[in-house]
């Protein structure tokens, strides 16, 4: 759709139509540019409508304010600038709206029924006189009271809709809004605008700050400024940083907001007085703000770690070299001199980091010290941040591992940890893998629930990409040198054949990759580069393989072994239009959920992208779609056989995971990965990307895409220092 209409002869007029959205042909969510099929009232004709529609859902009846256009491509068609929703009024628009699945309970065969009985009347009977839904056959007591109280809930959100589009927010943020505030939805924002920045994810400042300014807040309001300053410092936890330099803060503050410097200082310092944000001056003089909930995070890491190093204690009795020596003599073993360094430390107790690239020995060394330990009275629990890295650790221990989060227990009821600090685990030993992924704010969590004298290793690869929430916490372990870390580096003789292992320690150490150059190498390599320069030549090839290429050659299964990864969202090779792209090709499927502008089918490959304790999954779980249910406006996931059940107002948790952005990728691996590397990547691509996206594979690799791009990404060894005073706290603690 890249055809856009021509634009209208400057003597037409503007006309309105109120009419069904049919369907949608075309929606770019990055800028909301949408084409879909629209139904006037009135009419059974089909009419072609263009313009921006941030989250269009067939069903929905709207006000189109536009001109008629002629597209060169594509025809006539009604170019709008201006949309609103409203209610049908013809018998065929009210049987449409009702039975899109906008109103929980009512499917299209009810919705049928329904204007079969009350005809134009309906919308006034659901109204004012819904008692009457039960002289519909079907509609017994209880399940009229449910569609009441649905149709309810929807006027509250049309009317929340209605204000909140009257001040320039989209349809899909106004529905979660209203999920959230109910009623109270258009007071709570007309007291306070900016909150929309704290209660709907994806908004940003210039966005709410219009609508501020449009509700007559002016420039220097304080709420404005200290949103803005807020807002600033969120930019720096959003590239990882635990903290912002007071005077770099001020700077950005300042440029977003267009006001005096002395304003802004003057706001900073009632964020102070109200707790929402700590200052500390560093031993260079330089004084750090953080937001309070980090400051308080990174206080009670550095506290726990300190504590749990001070209380160490050895898990084995006796001399640890020599119970080593009895169990490479009675499994007819020997370890590498690497191995026997880090088994030694971990068994010494207290807290250890074992990190190292693949093919390292990392799983050989848990698989050892759990056997040394087994007959012994050591409790030891195993997890992982990821429910996939949980899985694979489980799978390589042969034994039970869990996510963090289920570890820690959340209790949906009381919305908290039901591990912690007054209810410790009950363990001697916690074992955490993939902890380059463990953000500050989830390492607080666990650490509370830590007990004094527990010993704690950390497995991981510290050069992978680092945690995708603020801090660096293996990284800041590791440089500040107050807990002993061995670093694995040997390749051992069974990973060496792997080209997969070969070429990631090439790529960690700056090197380019090689890849097999004739049929015989080929025959036997597990990883490949296939140079296309052309984006759309790059995204064929990548549809080639994953439907049919692997899975012929390798016996791989698209759907479920295959998966794609790309280095960032946008562009004809981002995850958005790969998803987009392999959806069509890999589901066919006709039982198709519109919301939003994101098609959803049944079969769908989906992921979690926010951690929802209330349904225990989390950030990066993936799943299938199983069931849409359009009367009660629900859909269900399988995410490894527990089903999980979403609301349609829920489903900006979940996205298609046919394609995943590489940070996305990490803590997983997958048998076979098709990485897209090609220049329009170009302000993403670095060393440890690549490294990261490399390591997904445990069977295949294939990079698609450019040379430069692959050269570019090796070359780049830039790794931006997230900013946090984790290790200067605890080295503080500790001497």
């Amino acid at each position: 759709m890249s055809d856009q209409p021509s634009s209208p002869t400057p003597d037409s007029d503007l006309v309105e139509l109120v009419g069904v959205v049919e369907r949608i042909i075309f929606h770019n969510p990055e800028n909301g540019y949408t084409v879909a099929r629209f139904v006037p009232d009135g009419t059974e004709a089909e009419m072609v409508a263009v313009g921006t529609l941030p989250s269009a859902t067939p069903g929905e009846v709207l006000r189109l304010t536009g001109k008629w256009t002629v597209s060169k491509l594509h025809g006539r068609q009604f170019e709008f600038s201006v949309h609103a929703p409203v209610l049908p009024t013809s018998v065929k628009g009210i049987e449409r709206y009702l039975g899109s699945g906008l109103i929980r309970g009512i499917g299209p065969v009810l919705a049928k029924r329904l204007v079969a009985k009350f005809g134009e009347a309906t919308l006034d009977v659901l109204d004012a006189e819904p008692r009457r839904l039960r002289e519909v056959p079907g509609i017994g007591r209880k399940r009229a009271g449910d569609i009441e109280r649905a149709w309810v809930e929807q006027t509250a959100l049309r009317e929340t809709m209605v204000f909140l589009q009257g001040i320039g927010l989209s349809v899909g943020y106004a529905a979660r809004l209203a999920k959230l505030h109910g009623l109270e939805t258009a007071r709570l924002v007309r007291q306070d605008p900016y909150r929309l920045l704290l209660d709907v994810r994806g908004l940003g400042f210039k966005s709410v700050d219009k609508i501020a300014g449009e509700m007559g807040i002016a420039q220097d309001a304080p709420v404005r400024v200290r949103a803005g300053i807020e807002h600033a410092l969120k930019g720096f936890t959003e590239e990882g940083h635990v903290l912002a330099p007071r005077t770099e803060l001020l700077e950005e503050a300042e440029h977003l907001l267009a006001v005096p410097r002395e304003l802004v200082e003057q706001q900073l310092e009632c964020l102070f007085e109200e707790q929402r944000v700590v200052r500390e001056t560093e031993p260079s003089g330089r004084e750090v703000i953080y937001p309070a909930r980090l400051h308080r995070a990174e206080q009670a890491v550095a506290f726990r770690i300190a504590q749990l190093i001070s209380t160490r204690r050895p898990l084995l009795a006796g001399e640890i070299g020599s119970r080593i020596a009895e169990f490479e003599k009675r499994f007819h073993f020997r370890f590498a001199p690497q191995q026997r360094e880090a088994l030694t430390t971990a068994l010494g107790g207290g807290v250890v980091v074992i990190t190292g690239g693949p093919g390292t020995g990392k799983t050989t060394l848990l698989r050892a010290l759990l056997r040394l330990l087994s007959g012994t009275e050591t409790n030891t629990l195993l997890a992982a941040p990821t429910g996939r890295a949980a899985k694979r650790m489980a799978q390589s221990a042969k034994r039970t591992a869990q996510t963090i989060h289920r570890l820690l227990q959340w209790s949906p009821a009381e919305h908290r940890f039901l591990r912690n600090a007054d209810h410790p685990l009950a363990a001697d030993l916690v074992v955490l893998d993939e902890v380059s992924m463990l953000d500050l704010a989830l390492a607080a969590d666990l650490l509370e629930a830590v007990p004094a004298g527990c010993s704690l290793l950390l497995i991981g690869d510290v050069d992978q990409l680092p945690a995708v929430g603020p801090g660096n916490v293996l990284r800041d372990l590791i440089d500040t040198g107050e807990a002993p870390v061995v670093r694995l580096t040997e390749i051992f003789r069974q990973a060496e054949s792997s080209a997969i292992v070969f070429n990631a320690h090439r790529v960690n150490r700056g090197s380019m990759p090689v890849f097999p150059k004739t049929e015989e190498q080929r025959a036997k390599s597990d990883m490949f580069f296939i140079e296309k320069h052309e984006p759309s030549e790059a995204l064929e090839t990548i549809k080639a393989l994953v439907q049919e290429r692997i899975p012929q050659r390798f016996g791989l299964d698209s759907l479920r072994e295959i998966q794609v990864i790309s280095p960032m969202r946008k562009g004809s090779l981002g995850v958005t239009n790969l998803n987009t792209e392999l959806q069509a090709l890999l589901n066919r499927d006709s039982h198709a959920l519109v919301r939003g502008g994101r098609t959803w089918k049944r079969g769908d490959k989906v992921m979690q992208i926010t951690n929802n304790y209330d349904r225990d999954v989390f950030n990066g779980d993936q799943g299938f779609i199983r069931e849409i249910d359009l009367e009660e406006q629900s859909l269900s996931v399988d995410f490894e056989g527990r089903e999980v059940f979403y609301e349609f107002s829920d489903l900006d948790e979940l996205e298609l995971a046919y394609a995943i952005t590489i940070h996305k990728s990490q803590g997983s691996e997958f048998p076979a990965v098709v990485i897209a590397l090609h220049g329009q990547h170009h302000v993403m691509l670095q060393r440890n990307l690549l490294y990261t996206a490399i390591t997904r594979g445990s069977r295949l690799v294939t990079i698609v895409g450019t040379k430069g791009a692959l050269a570019r990404a090796v070359r780049e060894a830039r790794q931006s220092q997230r900013l946090s005073g984790l290790g200067r706290r605890l080295a503080s603690l500790l001497r």
